[in-house]
């Protein structure tokens, strides 16, 4: 766990109880300079959930809609006061229980906050209250879960990976990178990250698309 410094914690996610489980993993004395992201479309959108959220909770509401630096401007300021900020680079729960791509938000908090990510791998907690659960029953009440901290990935390391490379692409490559260090988790495999592999196939990718894309006579 990293010492002295603050940092994003970013899991995969399927279920509302992620948060609680990796706040466990993190264990009490860092989990309590941690405050979670979450989605404002759905966890304010009435004022009585607004009203228990701001009093008893430290969810940080944050847009999934809109400008990108508008809607983080609330977790820029948890940084800069030296909290962690617990982020679930998905987007939302995956209803599937796979994980999906992981959004460049990460990146661009930890390039331009100059601050590590720490990646979390949590497993079994679709099994024990996926997505539209309201009372656990059948087999999720016996369903084994648990969270697995991977290695924590400092900004120079980051900044290395990323130096030469526009923006954009750069906050990409990090959340790419830490998806595949989650992965490695889950598979219990030590793949390498391959950066100039990845940007190749990327760009290879952009060219279909552009040759896929109708023409429009004026």
């Amino acid at each position: 766990m990293p010492q002295h410094v603050n940092f994003i914690v970013a899991p995969n996610h399927t279920s509302h109880i992620d948060t609680g489980l990796v706040k466990k993993a993190l264990g009490k004395d860092v989990a309590e300079q941690t405050v979670a992201v979450a989605a404002a479309d759905y966890w304010f959108d009435t004022k009585y959930k607004r009203a228990y959220m701001n009093n008893f909770t430290t969810l940080v509401p944050i847009e999934r809609t809109g400008s990108l630096r508008q809607s983080l401007r609330h977790v820029t300021q948890i940084l800069n006061d030296g909290y962690n900020a617990l982020i679930f680079p998905e987007g939302g729960r995956q209803e599937s229980g796979q994980i999906a791509e992981f959004k460049p938000i990460i990146g661009y908090l930890a390039l331009n906050q100059k601050i590590g990510i720490l990646p979390i791998y949590i497993w079994g907690t679709y099994d024990a209250f996926p997505k539209g659960t309201i009372i656990p029953k059948g087999k999720s009440l016996g369903a084994k879960v648990g969270a697995k901290v991977g290695k924590f990935l400092e900004y120079d390391e980051l900044k290395a990976m990323t130096d030469g490379v526009p923006n954009t692409e750069a906050y990409r490559l990090v959340a790419a990178r830490v998806q595949h260090e989650v992965e490695n988790m889950r598979d219990g495999t030590r793949r390498k990250f391959d950066v100039e592999a990845l940007r190749k196939q990327w760009k290879s990718e952009r060219r279909r698309s552009r040759k896929q894309e109708p023409v429009i006579d004026n």
